[in-house]
């Protein structure tokens, strides 16, 4: 449970489920209390660091690509939560879905193929990304194993819960146990399309991509361990799961009008 004028931080991790969590997440507080920042959106920390601390206490959930570590620029309590995804998917997802997916996408030119990509990763910082998440480096560090010691003592002190991509109604269902939320309904958002049905990477490429998500490969299995661990703490039972559903066509055009409701009330509250 959400303690009154506390603030729950959502740590969105790039395609690991992120933008269908937050739809559903966003649901649970009144949009005036909801802060998005994204660079994409013309969002910057700096802008929220000059925010007046009165303005800034009224916020009860903050959503953001930006890396561990923002609860410092809030004058209240703040608490994390984030979803990890297996990182060879997530890896892979990543390069079909801003490298090769389209007019937006980023060193198209460089990365002519998913093997440039692999072998680039470590080069570009891309390697082990949900580590750099969770553990707070910049572009420019060198990741280590003392970082992966690093993101474990985070998520130990700073999320109630952590929740698993490919286990996104259990940790919808788990989220509404720690939280006390509502029932929550899902619609499936931001699903890479780009990358081919019958994709399948050669074997020395799939050790190298291994290789280079090793220490993200240990978070994931730390946090498979921890999420079995907290559904057995909160009794997480069949019936919890089942309570939490993918939209039907009727939920999923309330849901559709009630985003476009939000989008016109933010434009009211002036917020990014």
């Amino acid at each position: 449970m959400i303690s009154k004028g506390n603030l729950l931080i959502f740590l969105h991790i790039v395609k690991a489920g992120g933008t269908s969590l937050r739809w559903a997440l966003e649901d649970q507080f009144p949009c005036r209390h909801v802060l998005r920042c994204y660079e994409s959106k013309g969002c910057s920390l700096e802008q929220i660091s000059e925010m007046p601390e009165e303005k800034k206490r009224r916020f009860q959930f903050f959503v953001s690509h930006y890396a561990f570590g923002t609860h410092e620029i809030f004058p209240q309590p703040a608490s994390y939560i984030t979803m990890l995804r297996e990182p060879i998917a997530r890896s892979i997802s990543q390069y079909y879905s801003f490298i090769r997916g389209g007019e937006r996408a980023k060193w198209k030119e460089n990365l002519r193929s998913i093997a440039d990509y692999i072998y680039a990763m470590k080069e570009m910082k891309y390697d082990n990304i949900q580590i750099r998440y969770i553990a707070n480096l910049t572009e420019e560090d060198e990741i280590t194993p003392e970082h992966l010691a690093i993101a474990i003592a985070n998520l130990q002190n700073y999320f109630p819960v952590v929740g698993i991509t490919e286990r996104f109604e259990e940790s919808l269902a788990l989220y509404s146990k720690v939280f006390g939320w509502t029932k929550l309904n899902y619609v499936r958002r931001n699903v890479t399309k780009s990358k081919p049905v019958d994709f399948q990477l050669e074997p020395d490429l799939l050790a190298l991509l291994t290789k280079n998500n090793e220490l993200d490969l240990a978070l994931y299995k730390f946090c498979l361990s921890l999420f079995d661990a907290e559904l057995k703490k909160y009794k997480i039972s069949d019936a919890d799961v089942r309570s939490v559903s993918q939209s039907t066509m009727g939920s999923r055009g309330r849901l559709y009008f009630r985003r476009a409701f939000r989008k016109a009330q933010r434009k009211v509250f002036q917020l990014p």
